[in-house]
């Protein structure tokens, strides 16, 4: 069993911390991690690898705006969303907020295989 403790990024510019990657060539990969955006700020993209797999976000405090297409919505502590990441909407910080992000599926090799 694997433990780590939860951990918060310091550099609003870099929001998102990645703690676990699980990852076995027989199966699909899991990554968990923490974010921690500033008001206003707007969640990166995420890396070309990771665009096919779907993620789960957990909003613990604060809230965010999902935004796709001409369809908004406000999440806020105890909300959860779901998305493909290469379709996932745009997403900010109405104010200060901290969320748990899962992101699982295959992840794209730089040579466009999977791993």
């Amino acid at each position: 069993m694997h433990v780590k403790s939860l951990e918060w990024a310091e550099d609003p510019a870099d929001p998102l911390v990645q703690h676990y990657c699980f990852s076995d060539p027989a199966a699909d990969s899991a990554i968990v991690g923490t974010g921690h955006a500033s008001s206003g700020q707007f969640l990166p993209l995420p890396e070309p690898s990771l665009a096919h797999m779907r993620e789960i976000i957990v909003v613990l405090a604060g809230s965010l705006s999902a935004q796709r297409g001409g369809d908004s919505l406000v999440l806020k502590p105890g909300d959860s969303a779901s998305a493909v990441l290469h379709r996932r909407p745009k997403l900010q910080a109405l104010e200060d907020s901290k969320f748990l992000y899962i992101r699982f599926g295959r992840r794209l090799l730089p040579d466009g295989g999977d791993d």
